[in-house]
């Protein structure tokens, strides 16, 4: 035990050397690894007002979020992001408080990339700001969302926020309007990406789908018989995707890429 700990802070110290000696943007950022991040890290990070790049984002990802450069996407956490994160959807948030909801920690922001990265929904939207994000949900232990920013012109995914809720993610507000098509109110907003970002209701306007991850590489046929098990609580999921039926190009097994927007 004693062994492990001492290997774990020597591990933080040569992780917080690489960041010292790195830029805080560019292609010369230096990458620390998704292993040497932890909670002790992303507390130094929002400590030291640094932003840093953890991993190279996958290269097909990357081509489908249409980077310039796929190979080279950095995929990065930042101060400002913790500071939101933990103001928000922190243990002491009111918010946390009020609603019941699990409340994010330090340890949690760590695993951001695992958290998105195993999505069972992942939608691409706008923020008031016009920043591209893709907003990743997925349903255990009620559910969570994670969010991050497509930087495009730092050729970066950014970590922008999370948090966790209660019941089922269908029924979440942004997943649930983005399907029907509907201008109700969404469970998403963005004023900037700034300390005091907001994750609150707004306007918003949806005009394409959302799609199951684990559907991605299905046929149409696979797409018509998983619409029909949810129809009930997803009306506007069908009507939608006869819409890309019609509208799109498919490839050679019916594949699609959702791609939902919001406007303010």
């Amino acid at each position: 035990m004693v062994e492990q700990a001492k290997g774990r802070i020597k591990q933080n110290m040569d992780t917080k050397a690489i960041i010292e000696a790195s830029p805080q943007s560019g292609r010369d950022m230096a990458i620390i690894g998704r292993e040497n991040l932890n909670g002790d890290m992303v507390k130094y990070i929002l400590e030291g007002k640094k932003t840093i790049a953890v991993d190279k984002l996958d290269i097909q990802r990357a081509r489908e979020l249409k980077f310039k450069y796929p190979q080279d996407v950095r995929r990065t956490l930042g101060s400002d992001a913790i500071t939101h994160v933990m103001n928000r959807h922190g243990a002491n948030s009111i918010l946390v408080k009020k609603s019941g909801q699990r409340a994010v920690s330090l340890d949690d922001i760590s695993k951001w990339q695992e958290y998105a990265d195993n999505a069972d929904l992942r939608a691409i939207s706008k923020d008031n700001s016009g920043q591209e994000v893709v907003v990743n949900g997925k349903q255990i232990n009620g559910y969570y969302v994670v969010v991050e920013e497509i930087k495009k012109k730092k050729n970066e995914l950014a970590f922008k926020t999370m948090y966790f809720e209660k019941g089922r993610l269908k029924n979440n507000e942004f997943f649930k309007n983005l399907a029907l098509g509907t201008d109700n109110k969404s469970a998403l907003t963005h004023s900037g990406y700034e300390p005091e970002v907001k994750l609150d209701p707004i306007n918003a306007r949806s005009h394409s789908d959302i799609i199951p991850q684990n559907l991605k590489n299905a046929s149409i046929g696979e797409w018509q018989r998983e619409i029909s098990k949810v129809k009930d609580d997803w009306n506007g999921l069908k009507r939608l995707m006869d819409q890309i039926k019609q509208n799109e190009t498919l490839g050679q097994n019916g594949k699609s890429q959702a791609i939902c927007r919001y406007k303010r």
